[in-house]
């Protein structure tokens, strides 16, 4: 029988699934293992109970599935099975990043960012 493991953060705190690392450059250079980093950004793999700690209605900031960036070295890593997860503190998250379509126009608080390919 295989255990399976399931990862509730509690109040305002959210586990995120990390990103892979870059392991090469656009140009094809393989960058060393200490030169690597942690990775800073990863998908959001559970969110805490809607309610805090005195049990209080709280509305979580990011939901699973949510495209998150976060600082080096803030949270908690573990491990299970092949893949690493931080939990970290809402507030920890830098920024989330959302894709939108050419239709909407960004609002005036937030940053486009245009991705060009080389013909």
């Amino acid at each position: 029988m295989t255990t399976r493991y399931v990862v509730k953060p509690a109040a305002g705190r959210v586990a995120v699934k990390l990103a892979g690392i870059q392991e090469k450059t656009d140009g094809g250079i393989i960058i060393p293992d200490q030169h690597r980093g942690s990775p800073t950004q990863g998908v959001v793999y559970a969110s805490c109970a809607p309610y805090d700690l005195n049990g209080e209605a709280y509305e979580p900031l990011y939901m699973p599935g949510d495209l998150v960036v976060f600082g080096e070295y803030t949270g908690t890593r573990i491990t299970i099975g092949r893949d690493t997860i931080v939990v970290l503190k809402e507030r920890d998250i830098i920024a989330s990043i959302v894709e939108v379509s050419e239709t909407l126009q960004p609002s005036a608080d937030s940053l486009s960012l245009i991705k060009v390919h080389d013909s």
